[in-house]
């Protein structure tokens, strides 16, 4: 009886305690938006509508389409702090047709990322991207200072340029130059001259 009585007791506790618990500050799940904004060379000639953004949380991806205004939106997200990130590529025709640039590339990417960003639905978030042009043949190597010879004078033919094709195609290099920009001392163009004699039209090489 006593034993009963006891348990009654511990039972009863129990539910005066449980009672108590307030639960009202559970984390609700949100809609979070966020905001794409193009680089100020894309900008005005490419569509915001399409691309990807992605949320990531302890090894969790969740992905979301930007609408034509850009917004991407995240509905049923538990707030924290998730590292956001959107990416893309565009082929060398149409970064060419955009920017008008004739120069040899393999294509260019338009990428962004916020990292330890905090996600709690009040307000869309501004991602921001940037253009970065994927080159295929890239300086790797500048050998400038040359060597010694057996006599300990300057040997100026053991320096050397190395050019890299960082893409996994044959490129054509005819037509492409190498050039060194005019650094004598004094030298016989600077940026002043350069600007009242040319109107920055050119760049003086060797």
């Amino acid at each position: 009886m006593k034993a009963i009585k006891y348990l009654f007791s511990i039972l009863t506790v129990a539910l005066v305690f449980s009672s108590c618990v307030d639960y009202s500050d559970a984390s609700e799940a949100v809609t979070a938006k966020v905001q794409l904004q193009l680089p100020d060379e894309l900008n005005g000639h490419m569509t915001l509508e399409g691309h990807t953004v992605s949320l990531q949380l302890n090894g969790v991806t969740y992905s979301a389409q930007t609408d034509a205004a850009g917004v991407a939106t995240f509905s049923n997200i538990v707030p924290d702090v998730y590292n956001i990130s959107a990416s893309w590529d565009i082929t060398s025709s149409e970064y060419n047709r955009i920017t008008g640039s004739s120069q040899v590339i393999n294509g260019a990417t338009v990428s962004g990322s916020l990292n330890s960003q905090l996600i709690s639905g009040s307000e869309p978030l501004l991602l921001t991207t940037t253009l970065s042009v994927k080159r295929d043949i890239v300086i790797s190597k500048i050998y400038a200072a040359g060597s010694k010879d057996n006599n300990n004078k300057r040997y100026v033919a053991g320096q050397y340029i190395e050019l890299y094709n960082q893409s996994n195609d044959s490129v054509d290099v005819a037509g492409l130059y190498i050039g060194l920009l005019e650094t004598d001392v004094p030298q016989a163009y600077t940026l002043e001259n350069l600007k009242t004699n040319y109107a920055d039209s050119v760049v003086l090489v060797k």
